[in-house]
């Protein structure tokens, strides 16, 4: 009446009224029945969207067979398999998992269900392409009259997770394999200062068992002066959250040696950034430590050795020849403050032909490497005077091998080289008047003649040659004049004047042509170089004999 529209349902049969074919139906109002009936509809809908929705595969199966009776269409997406093949064929689940897992799931699978038990459980399938697929199987076992009837599930694609798994199994394996193996402890701490983890070598290096070091607070192996030290710097990596990096400080091991250990702090932090300890890493650096000191004390001897010698020079240049470093003898010797000296050039205070020389040295050894030592220049001190030194020069290299200058020792030479000059010049006024003498001068060693002037060659007629390693018998006649042997007469005045006697006679001589000439001799006793020489003055006296 109102217009609306309602569904029904009609039945129409054919019957015979007073002599006439009648049509009778009935109507009947269906309109809660086709409600129903949407309302099924759409819950099956609704049902079948929820499992195609589900990332995974939803599945039932006959608990007596494992045949599967329903499988949803992510299966095939999962595993490229037409859904048709797992309601088809019997054995189609067992067949398609991975070889090494197919017997125990199978087994747990089917004691699981015998026991009424719902399970989960993973495991590998092969897919329709041949990869491997990892599932986790969500099973719940149906029972009906205390039997189980069917089992329904859900079948999760998990392989991402489990690479991921084993990728960080792996990499926790990789890592704790360095851990165990490096030679640095690596440790970790609580907010307190107790051990939670740490590597072997971190047990050896502050040497306490592994069961006596987890959970020991750092107090118990330093002292209190460290503890404190420890502390400041751990409560500053607490508070700021920037890593400390290299700093060291003594611990106390079990059998109380002590050792110095450098390490390294940062800040641990829960999944919500809150600090929850600390990690590290810890080197044993005793070794270091003990070199250092005994670099540092050997430094300190030399630079004490350096500052308290007189008469020994040590110098440090850089590369251009600029001091770096000069002892206190140097300071002096040059006539400068040291504050002056520092940074100064050689050609400062060198005259330009010594600082030409020095660049030419130095330059040397910076091209060769191979030191130079009893160079002599001249040094130019403030009060315009000279000092003669002499010099080594030996590269400074660093740790790489790169050169940083140049260092070496100086002799001041100044008061020798006058002696050696006083000396050439007595020599050779020595010489001038050795040379220029009018009577013969012979110089022996024993009884052999092994200098003569120019004389000598003139007065006995001949060549030096033919006197040097000869004996005065060589140039005598066999008797003197009053008879007695000349060889008996010679050995006789070179043994007085060996006995520091001076002696003075008259010779008769025999040139090398033979010829006889009257002499007087004079013989004296010379030490040179810790040796005993003769010198022989002899003066030809022909003339005056033949006068007399």
């Amino acid at each position: 009446k109102d217009g609306s529209l309602f569904p029904i349902e009609s039945s129409m049969c054919l019957v015979m009224l007073g002599g006439r074919e009648v049509v009778i139906g009935i109507d009947r109002d269906i309109t809660e029945r086709k409600r129903a009936e949407e309302a099924v509809r759409q819950s099956q809908q609704n049902y079948e969207n929820l499992v195609g929705s589900i990332d995974g595969i939803v599945w039932e199966a006959d608990a007596r067979t494992f045949q599967f009776t329903f499988v949803s269409q992510q299966a095939e997406r999962l595993l490229g398999y037409p859904t048709e093949r797992w309601l088809t064929e019997p054995t189609f689940w067992k067949d398609h998992i991975y070889s090494d897992d197919q017997e125990w799931t199978v087994a747990l699978c089917v004691s699981a269900t015998h026991d009424k038990r719902n399970h989960d459980f993973e495991y590998r399938m092969i897919t329709a392409d041949g990869r491997i697929v990892w599932l986790r199987d969500i099973v719940s076992v149906i029972v009906e009259k205390d039997l189980p009837v069917k089992l329904r599930g859900v079948m999760v694609d998990v392989t991402k997770r489990k690479r991921a798994d084993e990728e960080l199994r792996e990499s926790e394996e990789k890592y704790r394999t360095i851990l165990e193996n490096i030679e640095d402890g690596y440790y970790e701490l609580d907010v307190a200062g107790n051990f939670t983890f740490f590597n072997d070598s971190l047990g050896g290096i502050i040497g306490y068992p592994h069961d006596e070091l987890l959970g020991m607070n750092n107090r118990k192996y330093m002292d209190d002066q460290n503890a404190k030290k420890v502390y400041q710097t751990f409560n500053e990596v607490y508070r700021t959250g920037k890593p400390a990096k290299a700093f060291d400080w003594e611990i106390i091991r079990k059998d109380g040696t002590k050792r110095f250990i450098e390490a390294s702090v940062s800040r641990r932090t829960d999944s919500t950034g809150e600090p929850i300890g600390f990690r590290g890493i810890v080197r044993d650096i005793t070794e270091r430590k003990q070199a250092e000191e005994a670099l540092r004390a050997s430094e300190e001897r030399f630079r004490s050795i350096l500052d308290d010698i007189e008469d020994g020079y040590y110098y440090e240049v850089d590369t251009a020849g600029n001091f770096t470093f000069v002892n206190p003898a140097l300071v002096r010797m040059l006539g400068r403050p040291a504050n002056e000296l520092m940074g100064m050039n050689n050609r400062l205070y060198m005259t330009p032909e010594g600082g030409k020389a020095v660049f030419q040295t130095y330059n040397r050894v910076f091209r060769t490497g191979i030191p130079e030592q009893a160079l002599e220049w001249d040094l130019v001190r403030p009060d315009g005077t000279l000092r003669s030194v002499e010099v080594s020069v030996y590269l400074i290299k660093a740790a790489d091998g790169s050169i940083n200058g140049f260092r070496g020792t100086v002799h001041d030479i100044t008061e020798r080289k006058r002696a050696a000059k006083g000396l050439r010049e007595s020599e050779l006024r020595y010489k001038t008047l050795f040379e220029s003498a009018n009577d013969a001068i012979f110089l022996m060693k024993d009884d052999l003649f092994i200098d003569c002037n120019a004389k000598t060659l003139t007065m006995f007629g001949c060549t030096r040659e033919q006197i040097l390693r000869k004996k005065p018998t060589d140039f005598s006649p066999l008797l003197q004049p009053d008879g007695s042997p000349s060889l008996e007469k010679v050995s006789e005045k070179i043994n007085s004047v060996l006995r520091d006697e001076s002696v003075f006679f008259e010779w008769q001589h025999q040139r090398f042509d033979g010829t006889l000439f009257n002499a007087e001799v004079g013989l004296n006793r010379v030490e040179l170089n810790e040796e005993l020489y003769i010198q022989a003055i002899v003066r030809d006296i022909t003339d005056r004999k033949w006068a007399e």
